[in-house]
């Protein structure tokens, strides 16, 4: 199987076994610069966890902020996945875990090409919460 047929996750759909849907995305609260592995395997599963707990407007949009990069695979490979991905983490009680966060809305691009790429205009009317 290569990775053009391999099934993609989906807010209706998981390709493997065990794996738990992620809760409804939360309306956006947070835009957060660069979506890098630390961002998506930590952030990201801690705000998820948050709203499990405690619902509200804590949805992350993220704007890529690496030019050198190209055609920015982070946010192309999440935008084929519907903003979705897993995350595993190795515990004592169970072995391997694997979370779906779901709380990403659509990324952008900041490299100056336009007012949809900026940070300041990428932010919800609600959002309230920059990070880096």
């Amino acid at each position: 199987m290569t990775s053009r047929t391999q099934p993609r996750l989906s807010r209706t759909a998981l390709p493997v076994a065990g794996l738990k849907l992620p809760p409804p995305l939360p309306e956006p609260g947070i835009v957060h610069l660069g979506l890098g592995n630390f961002h998506r395997a930590h952030q990201a599963v801690y705000t998820a966890d948050a709203l499990r707990h405690s619902p509200g407007p804590w949805g992350i949009t993220g704007v890529s902020t690496s030019a050198a990069r190209g055609p920015r695979p982070v946010l192309t490979g999440m935008a084929e996945q519907g903003q979705l991905y897993t995350v595993l983490t190795l515990r004592r009680d169970v072995g391997v875990a694997a979370t779906v966060p779901g709380v990403h809305h659509p990324g952008l691009v900041a490299d100056g090409q336009g007012p949809r790429s900026s940070p300041r205009s990428a932010a919800p009317p609600r959002a309230s919460s920059p990070s880096r």
